[in-house]
């Protein structure tokens, strides 16, 4: 069973899973999306003779396919029908698909698209190699955040064991020990002080190794997973005010030390 979690971490579970839910549907769109373009079929262009005004004698022009032949019609419609077309779209983005295509594969890639007339296999390529990109981004960010959760629920479980220790510690009648009781109190108080503060290092440096994984230019990772938050870093928030209750527990046990016999 695990262990009960404080409000703020509680909030940041549940927006961990939320976004893992989404980034998972939203990878395997961009797999559909990618496999559906690369069985389109591009617009090879064709060679034909014309006369010449000039000269009088044949020469060479290229002329177009059929527009239905490589059409970007097809594109825009993967596109449509799988990207945005996750469960989430309108709640999270709410625009316009050729909008979304811009910043998810490029502004160049999306000017292609909407002022092109046809599939040629350098766009299809193109096309082909940014879903890959997209697939990739959300497949790495995904790992982090389940990183993240694993990290998240081993620091819940740790801080309660230590809350269960400060609560009774804070529930012995201090102001009636004796000398010996109060010291053995105090000590457990700073053991229990000096793990808070190891595990405040490991989470700054946890923060710290990823500071620079980022998706779509979002930010930090913290900024993105608990922008939405009440705490931008809620493992941090949880133990400042464990350690707040905890130094508010010792200065009592000092002042009582300080009157024990």
């Amino acid at each position: 069973m695990s262990a009960p979690r404080t409000a703020v971490l509680e909030s940041a579970a549940a927006v961990l899973d939320c976004e893992h839910t989404q980034l998972t549907a939203e990878r395997r769109a961009f797999e559909r999306f990618r496999t559906r373009v690369t069985r389109l079929e591009t617009a090879a262009p064709t060679t034909a003779a014309v006369a010449s005004h000039t000269a009088g004698s044949p020469i060479a022009v290229q002329t177009h396919s059929t527009p239905r032949t490589g059409s970007l019609e097809s594109l825009v419609n993967a596109y449509r029908d799988t990207v945005c077309s996750v469960s989430h779209y309108d709640d999270v983005y709410d625009e316009p698909c050729h909008e979304h295509l811009a910043g998810e594969l490029g502004v160049e890639l999306a000017a292609a698209v909407e002022h092109g007339s046809q599939l040629t296999p350098q766009l299809k390529q193109s096309m082909v190699a940014a879903a890959g990109h997209a697939v990739t981004a959300r497949a790495d960010l995904l790992e982090a955040i389940e990183t993240e959760q694993d990290a998240l629920e081993t620091a819940t479980q740790t801080l309660a064991t230590l809350r269960a220790e400060l609560e009774s510690l804070r529930a012995q009648p201090l102001a009636r020990l004796e000398f010996n009781a109060l010291r053995l109190t105090r000590a457990r108080l700073v053991r229990l002080r000096s793990q808070c503060d190891d595990l405040v290092a490991s989470r700054q440096a946890l923060i710290w190794r990823r500071r620079q994984l980022t998706i779509a230019d979002i930010g930090v990772f913290e900024r993105y997973c608990y922008g939405e938050c009440e705490r931008t870093y809620p493992v941090l928030a949880a133990l400042a005010t464990y350690g707040d209750h905890l130094e508010q527990t010792l200065s009592r046990v000092d002042g009582y030390l300080t009157t024990a016999r």
